[in-house]
């Protein structure tokens, strides 16, 4: 069954369609002609809602954002750029000035003469291409094009919804925890069943209590799917692991027909397991239980551990490389 995922904006023949945005372009490329850097910035506030002091990068900017990527990504990009770099050459070589004498007097010709200025967009926003800048300044430098303005979508770093969501859910958190916390007593609540026991004795205060059996069914659905969650998503760690060699090789492998990484999955789910069983041993459900809670919580806060030490890490050691990536 087709599922359409998005559709058009405009509704219409595509003629139609297409005299829209012929008028559209037109007009924006009127405004921009006789209004200049005004008609950018208006045009830049109302499109991307950006409206920065200047739109041109200063050098001290352009030396942070430099200073701030990873030297193996700088290693990465130097090598691209020696690549096309050469490339471009061997193409402009191959492009050569011709002038003939065809008769006493009469010189025939051509000449290829680089245009004076050139405008390159970069593309960025949700889906950025490292390699449009590559392909189309460095290839304008080569070609001998004077000035060249390379032009990309201004970057957000938190998007105004996700930042929203994240609040509104630590508001429900906490309100619902003290709503919890305000409605039954702690010698009323076992470790094992609080949520439900919780609810129940709530719903029940209000004479909703028959609401318990289907709250029950949907807590039931959500632990399931974050249980999955937590399985599929946690295994990526020793599947990525096994691509970079940090771990066996056949960590990283993928299945032939479902194209899942079964390997790291098999690994996770079995030492998983083996923890669970662990901490049964010797041990009552809720003392296990409570273990395992806490287990839990460490191993959720390793990642975040490694993650935020590999940035500080990133940013002590890399220097500005600024003119090494000019030169």
């Amino acid at each position: 069954m087709t599922r359409q995922i998005k559709g058009a904006q405009f509704s219409g023949s595509s003629e139609e369609i297409d005299k829209i945005l012929r008028s559209t372009v037109e007009t924006i490329l009127s405004d921009v002609r006789s209004h200049g850097g005004t008609a950018v910035r208006k045009l830049s506030a109302e499109l991307d809602k950006w409206d920065p002091v200047s739109f041109c990068l200063s050098r001290e900017q352009t030396e942070e954002i430099v200073a701030s990527v990873p030297s193996q990504v700088i290693s990465d990009i130097r090598f691209a750029q020696q690549q096309i770099r050469r490339f471009a050459e061997v193409q402009r070589s191959a492009i050569r000035d011709v002038e003939v004498e065809t008769l006493p007097g009469v010189v025939l010709g051509h000449k290829n003469i680089p245009v004076d200025s050139v405008g390159c967009y970069i593309s960025g926003g949700r889906y950025p291409v490292v390699a449009s800048a590559h392909m189309s300044i460095l290839t304008a430098k080569v070609a001998g094009v004077m000035r060249v303005i390379g032009c990309t979508p201004p970057e957000r770093i938190l998007p105004g919804a996700v930042a929203l969501g994240g609040i509104l859910a630590g508001l429900l958190y906490i309100v619902t925890t003290m709503a919890l916390l305000v409605s039954a007593k702690k010698q009323d609540i076992t470790a094992i069943q609080g949520i439900i026991e919780t609810v129940g004795y709530m719903t029940n205060k209000v004479r909703i209590g028959w609401i318990i059996g289907p709250f029950a069914l949907l807590l039931t659905v959500s632990i399931a799917g974050i249980g999955s969650v937590w399985l599929g998503g946690s295994a990526r760690i020793p599947f990525v692991a096994g691509l970079d060699s940090y771990l066996p090789g056949w960590m990283g492998r993928i299945h032939p027909k479902y194209a899942t990484p079964y390997a790291a999955l098999i690994t996770h789910a079995t030492v998983s397991m083996l923890l669970v069983a662990m901490n049964f041993a010797g041990a009552g459900i809720q003392e296990s239980f409570q273990r395992l809670l806490s287990l839990a919580v460490v191993l959720q806060l390793i990642p975040f551990v490694y993650m935020f030490g590999a940035v500080l890490k990133i940013s002590l050691s890399t220097g500005s490389v600024y003119q090494d990536l000019i030169a």
